[in-house]
């Protein structure tokens, strides 16, 4: 059998570069997503690879010990506090990662798994987050049956009861807010009230309780008229004292409250000062 020489060589030339042309698409299709005017999503991949923890050589490449330094670098020439993010998004976008993704299987998944990952979290901020709730048998046979009548999905049927129930709570929460901000208002009124109250009845208290002192002095006076020289005086104190008591013992509340109002003694002590 006589081989072409040339025939032979090229052929292993052409079958390389095809080989090496297809790698290079993969490559640049596993990066296809990544944007750089999206900044939010660089400091995304800095999460997804710290949270990761991967072990391939891409990852170790991106969160290496010199990116950490040239981050360092640039943060304190710009003062921005966000090199990081760009660091390592450059770091994806250059030759190097590209050689990694080609030739190691590990960097390529890791690709894929960050791709995949990205895609998810773009597709929930714009349609929601997929949820799996756990509903009783007999509550399933309750939506089953509004569905059909109303000639829905199960699916949106449920979706239209957890809205009307989410705008129930909220209204209900509103009219709770209302009621309470009116009870704290009406509150603070009634302490209000309750303050001037207690100030008219401290004037009233005060008042009687100094025209009840003159009225005992005088009293104490009259009765002691009659005794001649420092035994009236005598008589005067005895009878001021016992009356001071007998006032005091018939006013228990007043004297719970001694911190709004005088004591009775305090104002004959007045009384006999003025």
């Amino acid at each position: 059998m006589i081989i072409n020489v040339r025939e032979f060589i090229w052929g292993i030339d052409f079958g390389e570069v095809g080989t090496m042309g297809r790698t290079k698409e993969r490559s640049k299709l596993l990066r296809s997503w990544i944007d750089k005017s999206k900044s939010g999503q660089a400091e995304w991949i800095v999460g997804y690879l710290s949270k990761k923890n991967d072990e391939s050589a891409l990852a170790k490449y991106l969160m290496e010990e010199s990116t950490s330094v040239e981050a360092q670098y640039s943060d304190a020439v710009s003062g921005n506090g966000n090199a990081l993010a760009w660091v390592v998004l450059g770091k994806m976008l250059d030759d190097h990662s590209s050689s990694l993704i080609e030739s190691d299987e590990g960097s390529r998944e890791l690709m894929r798994s960050m791709r995949g990952a990205w895609q998810q979290k773009k597709y929930r901020e714009q349609n929601g987050k997929q949820v799996s709730i756990m509903l009783p048998y007999e509550l399933i046979s309750e939506v089953d049956k509004v569905a059909r009548d109303s000639g829905q999905s199960r699916t949106y049927t449920l979706e239209q009861m957890i809205g009307e129930a989410a705008d129930n709570f909220q209204r209900g929460s509103r009219r709770l807010g209302k009621r309470v901000v009116s009870l704290q208002k009406q509150l603070d009124k009634e302490k209000k009230d309750s303050l001037a109250i207690a100030n008219t009845l401290g004037q009233w208290v005060d008042a009687l309780s100094k025209a009840l002192a003159q009225e005992v002095k005088a009293r104490g006076e009259c009765e002691a008229m009659g005794v001649d020289g420092g035994e009236a005086s005598d008589l005067f104190k005895d009878l001021l004292e016992e009356r001071v008591a007998e006032l005091e013992a018939q006013v228990p509340a007043l004297k719970i409250r001694r911190s709004r109002f005088r004591r009775v003694r305090d104002y004959f002590v007045e009384l006999a000062k003025g």
